[in-house]
């Protein structure tokens, strides 16, 4: 008996040392030599009262190319939350490079209990080159944290959030670490799409704006200290691109304005980030000076235009013929009402924006 008895236990022994180890689950991701592998989680909960989740990933990279990574929508347990992290471009190592990154999520109106006992997380990951935005792959994927470590703690974390007397004022021609820490959150939080090298430009410069739209900052393409500490604490919302990213610019011009042909153009930006507009629908109408609308009472002028503009890119439309039956326009009013982009996707804006531009 007693030798069968030491057989079973050599038995189970031999078993046990065949088991994965417990700490590193399997590959949420492996597409073409991109891997990311979950290895534990975290659930935090901040001096505001709100908790946050952060899922620690390995990210191996044998592909040939630097990647992009953002999440399109994510839940928590079925709840929608707020995805950002590594997903939010951390993850453009080089080509056999690994290291340890981590995603985040916070809670998007769904309570404050959601986060704090999470058991799985779904999310539809995208993956972009880093440096040609091509679309590389989408995947849905649902991660089950319970075979993961954890690292749970309710109670308020002991790094405090920043304050605005921890950075000093940077602008346009600011240059040192200060400026490229600066560079790099607003790199990993998808709002510069740049490098992070210590000099303040004009992508950091649109950038800084970007955030201070999105966040309900004042405007004006400075980092103050009270954007700062907003940027690098756990508030900071990530970078969302507008449903219509094609806003009119600041120039608008006209010729032959008392001839049969008279017309106008007016510059277009584009704010997305990634994607190209190859087309667009400007729709308008002109006034005298005395604020009546020529084309009468509620009708409105279409005028596509194929130009293309790239990310982040200005250009003008098409000259638009307006004819010499309006030599008395003073003031054209002018909207963008619809886009396609270069894939083919066409989006409607329910609510356009009108501009106006003065014809003097």
């Amino acid at each position: 008996m007693k030798r069968i008895l030491t057989l079973l236990l050599a038995l189970v022994l031999l078993a046990g040392a065949a088991l994965p180890a417990a700490a590193e689950a399997a590959d949420l991701v492996n597409w073409e030599g991109f891997e990311l592998r979950p290895l534990y989680y975290a659930v935090r909960k901040r001096d505001d009262g709100d908790s946050t989740l952060k899922v620690y990933m390995r990210v191996i990279n044998n592909t040939d190319r630097a990647i992009y990574l953002k999440i399109e929508s994510a839940n928590v347990d079925g709840v929608s939350v707020d995805g950002i992290g590594i997903l939010n471009c951390k993850a453009h190592t080089d080509t056999g490079d690994e290291s340890l990154e981590y995603c985040l999520f916070t809670n998007n109106g769904a309570g404050d209990a959601t986060l704090q006992n999470p058991k799985t997380v779904s999310m539809i990951l995208v993956m972009d080159d880093y440096e040609t935005y091509e679309r590389l792959h989408t995947e849905f994927v649902t991660l089950d944290l319970a075979p993961l470590p954890s690292e749970v703690t309710v109670a308020p974390t002991s790094t405090p959030e920043p304050q605005a007397s921890d950075f000093q004022t940077l602008q346009k021609g600011s240059k040192g670490d200060d400026v490229k820490r600066l560079q790099q959150r607003l790199i990993d939080l998808g709002y510069l799409n740049d490098t992070a090298d210590g000099s303040y430009g004009p992508k950091t410069e649109a950038a800084v704006r970007d955030f201070c739209s999105q966040n309900g900052l004042p405007i004006d393409g400075t980092a103050t200290p009270e954007m700062q500490a907003l940027l690098f604490s756990d508030a900071a919302k990530p970078y969302a691109e507008p449903w219509i990213p094609l806003t009119i610019g600041a120039r608008t011009e006209w010729r032959d304005k008392n001839s049969d042909t008279f017309s106008f153009r007016t510059q277009v930006v584009n704010n997305s980030k990634t994607r190209t507009v190859r087309g667009f629908e400007l729709e308008f109408y002109p006034t005298d000076v005395w604020g009546n609308r020529l084309l009468g009472d509620g009708i409105t002028r279409k005028f596509t235009t194929t130009t293309t503009v790239g990310p982040g890119k200005t250009a003008y439309t098409l000259w638009a013929v307006l004819g010499a039956s309006f030599y008395n326009a003073d003031v054209i009013h002018m909207a963008i009402t619809r886009i396609v982009f270069d894939d083919g996707e066409i989006r409607d804006d329910p609510n356009p924006v009108e501009y106006t531009c003065t014809l003097h």
